[in-house]
């Protein structure tokens, strides 16, 4: 995981993807909707939505609370001035000063990390620092995680009485000796090389016939989830969710509920191919379970992960007297190494397809094993 803590190196990693951040990260908006469903956003309530990007959290607040403030902040001013505008006013939302108080919406560059993002975001909104809701989505994984329970505890400090922070947590392992003052720190905040768990595959097709236009004005093929892969099994989630309560605890708030991320249907049918049942796979070599994935046609709704977990144990000596944290590192690591190839090799077919001037190609991108959990006070 690449982390990023100044404005130089947010901009660095996501200035290409201005105008296209909405496109880009369709795969994303289940999750931004389920984030407003779990934060249960009442009218006139104040939010932050921290890391914006496109606005979709940002606009689906603030159609809820109404007149209410909402403030979206991030470190890529193309993003603010481009793809959350052009969102927002798709939902008939205006940019402040611009509007109404129930159209207005604050767009704010800024840092994330800043020791003094309060007095930011009063200077720059003309408004209290104090909100309801503090959103936290598909951001805090990017931050270091020695940076991390610092900003936990800034934003504490931003939520009114009764507030609560809704954010995303991506669960994290490690194969690297863990010292015993550092197991006293929650693995969120551990400065020690962890890596992050493929949860699925998503692959989409890139539709022959539907078009839709990006911010910046840009005409391409609408992306239509096809297929999605579970890579990992159910426990990693629990792990996921162990990991965000100990972080929590950590600041002083309480873990209220939690929701996987990673793992999420697209609402797309069960297929009727499963993978080989336990006795048969039992007896496969990790090259037969390779070739038979390789085989698999990537449509509807599929369950990899025993498949990836008997990957695992061939690949080491003495798999079942290993310590269960080394257990999940190889497994963690195997799929990350098999899921690399399968979107490589998808998103280089799909390039060749485009530049004929084809469509109706199949592109591929994963999602971590995460979990977006309340956090309050």
């Amino acid at each position: 995981m690449v982390y990023l803590s100044t404005l130089a190196q947010v901009r660095a990693a996501y200035q290409h993807l201005v105008g296209k951040a909405n496109y880009v990260s369709h795969d994303q908006t289940p999750d931004a909707l389920r984030a407003i469903q779990m934060a249960q956003l009442q009218p006139g309530e104040s939010v932050l939505d921290l890391g914006c990007a496109g606005g979709k959290i940002a606009a689906l607040a603030k159609q809820a609370v109404g007149s209410g403030l909402v403030v979206g902040l991030d470190g890529v001013p193309g993003f603010l001035a481009v793809d959350a505008t052009a969102h927002l006013a798709s939902h008939g939302l205006t940019v402040a000063p611009a509007g109404d108080p129930a159209q207005r919406v604050h767009l704010v560059k800024g840092n994330i990390t800043d020791g003094n993002i309060s007095k930011h975001l009063a200077l720059m909104t003309g408004e209290p620092a104090c909100y309801n809701v503090i959103f936290l989505v598909h951001v805090f994984e990017t931050i270091p995680p020695e940076q991390r329970c610092s900003l936990l505890k800034r934003l504490k400090g931003l939520l009114t009485p009764g507030g609560r922070i809704v954010i995303s947590m991506s669960a994290r392992f490690t194969n690297e000796p863990i010292a015993s003052l550092e197991l006293q720190i929650p693995v969120q905040f551990r400065p020690v090389p962890h890596t992050e768990a493929v949860g699925s595959v998503l692959v989409t097709t890139l539709s022959p016939d539907l078009s839709e236009a990006t911010a910046d004005g840009a005409v391409v093929p609408a992306r239509i989830p096809s297929g999605i892969v579970q890579t990992a099994p159910r426990y990693l989630w629990d792990a996921a969710t162990k990991q965000a309560q100990a972080a929590a605890a950590h600041v002083g708030l309480r873990l209220v509920q939690a929701a996987q991320l990673g793992a999420h249907d697209f609402g797309l049918i069960q297929v009727e191919s499963v993978p080989p049942p336990p006795p048969l796979l039992a007896g496969m070599t990790a090259l037969e379970i390779a070739t038979w994935m390789d085989r698999q046609d990537l449509a509807g709704r599929q369950d990899w992960s025993q498949l990836f977990e008997a990957l695992a144990c061939r690949s080491v000596s003495g798999w079942t007297s290993l310590p269960q944290a080394r257990c999940d590192f190889v497994l963690v690591n195997e799929t990350q190494q098999y899921v690399a190839e399968l979107c490589g090799g998808l998103q280089e077919r799909a390039k060749q397809m485009l530049k004929g001037g084809q469509r109706g190609c199949s592109m591929a991108a994963h999602n971590q094993v995460a979990v977006l959990v309340e956090l309050r006070v």
